[in-house]
């Protein structure tokens, strides 16, 4: 737990570090753009709008390699390979995020496994997910939650959303949310900074409170709200604790020795709602647990119900690498850290051998 907070915040510190770049940006556009008093014409609107918009819509989107605006691209092995720098900050809080339930997992079946058994999980070569997808009905190590995986960049949301839809609608907002504070600003007569007046207000000062997170503007009463980096910042923390949980769901579904997960409540849960129903009405089975996170901003996670015998699950176990042997080997779990990992955040790494020899494995 832990580590994961420790994610969380590490994400929040670069990503707020990157909006104060970001900041220092556009108010030099500002800037380049006023009068010697300071004052921005009117008829510089429209052309600092455009520019400041362009840092924004850089900040969130790259380009792909066919010159198209793209938050990430997707390499031949599946991977993701981030565009700009919010989703290289995004993608880095979801991949560190991921491992630690991968690693959890893979101390507790070191900790338990016989090395017989322990020996056959590590020379995995095949996708569990693909072959979860070709043998729905229940196998070793329950396969059957695997086979609905998806992993970060894929997953849809009750909009019909995926991660670059959701990256786009974010850079919309911030962009919307800047112009109308830049149009405010300007015909409000606020002007730009004063460098020789510390004690002067302008846009260039106010854009570091207004794009940088938990520097909100004292107005809460304009039209472009107070916080322009709040939809980014919601967006990050919702995914990382998406990705989080998904990992933990996927590795307890091939831990034996996991048969149900808690719902715990953040530390900080400020008021009872949701959560609170869902933390009350665990422990969940390993295949059909309810959705995490239950909102933008939650922080509640997994833990482990562990089987109450675990001499007997060693010994069904063993009867199992007699029987499907070659299913034991051939499944890469959560033993397999690097494997593993890789293989939640990109879904589909195809490094196993063809599908049609896993449905004949399997069937």
């Amino acid at each position: 737990r832990s580590k994961f907070l420790g994610v969380m915040r590490s994400n929040e510190a670069r990503m707020t570090e990157a909006f104060t770049v970001l900041a220092h940006g556009i108010a030099a556009e500002v800037n380049r753009r006023a009068d010697r008093n300071g004052a921005i014409p009117r008829q510089a609107s429209f052309e600092l709008q455009q520019a400041a918009a362009q840092r924004v819509m850089r900040f969130f989107l790259g380009r792909n390699r066919q010159g198209q605006p793209a938050p990430f691209e997707l390499l031949p092995d599946g991977s993701v390979f981030p565009l700009s720098t919010y989703m290289r900050l995004l993608w880095t809080g979801i991949t560190d995020a991921t491992r630690i339930p991968v690693e959890q997992n893979a101390a507790i079946l070191t900790k338990r496994l016989p090395p017989d058994v322990l020996g056959s999980l590590r020379v995995a070569r095949l996708n569990p997910f693909q072959a979860a997808r070709a043998a729905v009905r229940e196998q070793v190590f329950r396969p059957n939650p695997l086979a609905q995986y998806e992993a970060p960049h894929l997953w849809v949301d009750p909009n019909g959303y995926q991660l670059s839809d959701r990256i786009w609608n974010t850079a919309g907002n911030t962009r919307r949310r800047l112009d109308a504070f830049l149009d405010d600003a300007i015909r409000t007569g606020r002007g730009a900074l004063n460098l020789q007046d510390r004690g002067a207000t302008g846009i260039a000062r106010d854009l570091e409170q207004f794009l940088v997170p938990g520097r909100a503007l004292r107005q809460t009463n304009k039209p472009y709200g107070i916080n322009a980096s709040f939809d980014a910042m919601r967006l990050a923390r919702t995914e990382i604790s998406r990705a989080h949980a998904k990992a933990a769901e996927m590795s307890a579904a091939m831990n034996p020795f996991v048969q149900g997960l808690k719902w715990n409540l953040s530390g900080s849960h400020p008021k009872p709602d949701i959560c609170d129903d869902r933390a009350a009405g665990g422990p969940y089975p390993i295949d059909n647990p309810p959705t995490m996170p239950a909102h933008p901003h939650c922080l509640c996670y997994w833990s482990y119900e562990m089987v109450g015998d675990p001499d007997a699950m060693l010994d069904e176990l063993r009867e199992d690498v007699r029987k499907a042997r070659s299913e034991l080997v051939d499944l890469i779990g959560p033993v397999l850290v690097e494997q593993f990992t890789k293989l939640l955040l990109s879904g589909e790494l195809d490094i196993m051998r063809a599908l049609p020899e896993t449905i004949g494995v399997l069937a």
